[in-house]
């Protein structure tokens, strides 16, 4: 209940580390889940194991029928992000776009790109 009141307030509600751990599908059923966050185990690994790959393809799928979001960490290289693209990503975070910043010059950087793209 509380996270239905959270989200109805206008927060998007992520699950973070998907894929991995205590993360489960009945999470989306039970939690109004705007976006999953797909675990940097996975996502490090989508070159070289098949296996990844196909995970992540598969939650792509599922996410893109469920109206989510899919959010990959831990992205690091223009292939690792090529490879994520292919497979149906299309949000990022990782060292490829920025190391981890201070709040202030996170929101410098944000609003540089932003200026960037119009």
């Amino acid at each position: 209940k509380t996270l239905q009141t959270i989200h109805q307030s206008g927060v998007r509600i992520a699950v973070d580390d998907f894929g991995m751990g205590h993360s489960s599908l009945l999470y989306l059923r039970q939690f109004p889940v705007d976006v999953l966050k797909i675990d940097g185990s996975l996502s490090r690994n989508v070159l070289t194991e098949i296996h990844s790959a196909e995970i992540i393809q598969t939650i792509a799928t599922m996410c893109q029928s469920l109206k989510i979001e899919m959010m990959v960490e831990f992205v690091e290289t223009e292939k690792q992000l090529e490879k994520l693209i292919e497979l149906g990503a299309q949000h990022f975070q990782g060292y490829l776009f920025s190391q981890p910043l201070p709040a202030e010059e996170a929101l410098f950087v944000i609003q540089q790109r932003n200026k960037a793209k119009r």
